[in-house]
């Protein structure tokens, strides 16, 4: 069955001009540290919450019932442009070694 993963992945890696290829690595690299953060600051809200006595607990429920949706797709979302990151780079040394 196919997830996120498969939309977003790009794989025409070779069909791509050397300027496309950098873009794509640079744009999915940033994509991916800005989901990470995204994670990272996820977390820290629902730890530094659970000490706010204005914050109740149906806000609570709610909020940690969102994150935990958001955070069950992120994983795949990033692991996505990751892919793209990685193999761009690759198809990128891997021209600049045949020039050789």
């Amino acid at each position: 069955m196919a997830d996120i993963f498969d939309h977003i992945a790009v794989y025409n890696f070779r069909e791509m001009d050397a300027d496309t290829l950098q873009s794509l690595r640079c744009h999915s690299e940033d994509a991916l540290s800005g989901i990470m953060e995204g994670i990272r600051a996820m977390g820290s809200m629902a730890f530094w919450a659970t000490g706010n006595a204005d914050y109740s607990d149906d806000l609570a429920a709610a909020d940690l019932r969102s994150m935990g949706l958001a955070l069950m797709h992120l994983p795949r979302i990033a692991e996505a442009f990751n892919e793209n990151a990685q193999s761009a780079d690759f198809e990128l040394k891997q021209r600049e070694a045949a020039k050789k």
